[in-house]
């Protein structure tokens, strides 16, 4: 895995990419990821840590919504995966180091809420009923979840409920619609249980939309359309 900046050139009228795009090697993947809806894979960077390629939908900008996002957690303080953006194979995406310690193991939030509730659905994906504020905090009170692991709290910030309830706001702030009950968990060690980092951002800041439909929602009369 390599990183390459373009650099500025004034005769070529060339523009700088903000960030470093990450060359992923066609030969890279060594283990799948079977969660979630894209095509993703887990691969060997040089430091050893796993790291993961997440490709972009077709017709859409995952991979500068996620990078966004990420930065915008960074300016905040708050707890994140931290995402780069990617190439393989001419492919766009973006990497993302593990965030699990050797020692650990993530758990997310449809196998805790299953332990919790003997009737949830933990296979459904989307439109889970009992996925709930009240159910998700019932599990995140728990004295012994402790802070996201290297993260030093803000003062005022007491318990992991809260860093949790700033993930919330965070998606209010960039419209991400696709907080399911797989994109929050835990991370569980022999020495202690943690909440994890914020991640998987990528379906925020209108990434979806068409651009005729973003000009649209700022300069519509329509007080029902518009961004307000």
């Amino acid at each position: 895995m390599d990183t390459h900046r373009e650099i500025s050139d004034t005769a070529t009228g060339r523009i700088p990419f903000m960030f470093p795009v990450v060359t992923v090697t066609d030969a890279a993947a060594w283990r799948t990821e079977p969660l979630g809806s894209k095509r993703k894979f887990w691969f060997q960077h040089a430091s050893s840590i796993p790291y993961l390629f997440k490709e972009v939908r077709s017709g859409t900008g995952e991979d500068w919504s996620e990078k966004v996002a990420c930065e915008l957690c960074r300016l905040l303080g708050l707890p994140h995966v931290h995402y780069d953006l990617a190439i393989w194979k001419h492919n766009r995406g973006v990497v993302c180091p593990t965030c699990v310690p050797g020692d650990g193991q993530l758990v997310h939030g449809n196998e805790l809420l299953a332990h919790r509730l003997p009737e949830y659905p933990r296979q459904q994906s989307r439109g889970v009923s009992q996925h709930t504020l009240e159910h998700i905090f019932a599990i995140l009170q728990n004295v012994e979840i402790h802070m996201p692991i290297g993260w030093t709290p803000f003062p005022g910030i007491d318990a992991a409920i809260d860093v949790f309830v700033g993930y919330l706001m965070l998606d209010a702030w960039i419209g991400n619609t696709d907080h399911h009950h797989e994109n929050w968990a835990l991370v569980v060690r022999p020495q202690g249980t943690h909440l994890a980092p914020s991640y998987d951002h990528a379906a925020s800041l209108g990434t979806h939309e068409t651009d005729a439909n973003r000009y649209d929602r700022l300069t519509t009369r329509d007080r029902g359309r518009s961004m307000q």
